[in-house]
């Protein structure tokens, strides 16, 4: 990432994000983000709980040495399920939450998952277009899913994980993040 501006006018950037395996160190980063993303996050001990939990990946994401966001899924088999992703709201519409989601697919891949599943609310317009984006369809809608609001939830789903279409499309997906960005996120475990 670069100071300028880069074609295709997206915000200029300060630094090379970098998208790492979360451990229990970083809970309060996270559950901050939580706490101001939803209006029913999840308790500090269930994230605690879950990102100890066996077949759970959990990813952050740093900007200049901050978390500015998250992501977490379980993998079973030969299937992986987003349980949730955040971006602090400064951060949101920088391409944080593409970048993790690309992540968190390259992993559930990694580790053999054929499909992924997800849940988002049905208001929430900037998930139905990521996830579009990244090749998920709409599987059913999930009435009164959440149990605060009453909020039906969109059950989204991505098959083929391994196969070429859809690997093709997701390097498309990189390749044009980097040219938006003019420069890459860097991952490590």
């Amino acid at each position: 990432m670069t100071n300028s501006t880069p074609a295709g006018g997206s915000k200029p950037t300060t630094a090379t994000l970098l998208i790492r395996s979360a451990g229990l160190s970083d809970l309060p980063e996270i559950c901050a983000i939580e706490q101001a993303s939803f209006p029913t996050p999840w308790s500090p001990r269930a994230l605690r709980e879950d990102i100890a939990r066996e077949g759970t990946v959990y990813l952050v994401a740093e900007l200049n040495g901050a978390t500015v966001g998250y992501g977490g899924m379980w993998v079973y088999a030969d299937e992986a399920h987003v349980g949730t992703l955040a971006v602090c709201a400064e951060s949101r519409k920088d391409g944080v939450g593409t970048a993790l989601m690309l992540s968190l697919l390259r992993r559930a891949a990694a580790y053999g998952a054929k499909m992924v599943v997800l849940e988002y609310r049905v208001s929430n317009t900037a998930a139905a277009g990521l996830y579009k984006k990244l090749g998920f369809g709409v599987n059913r809608i999930r009435k009164g899913y959440y149990q605060e609001s009453g909020e039906d939830a969109v059950e989204a789903i991505l098959f083929g994980l391994l196969g070429p279409e859809v690997r093709e499309r997701l390097d498309a997906i990189k390749t044009d993040w980097e040219r938006r960005h003019g420069g890459s996120f860097t991952e490590t475990e």
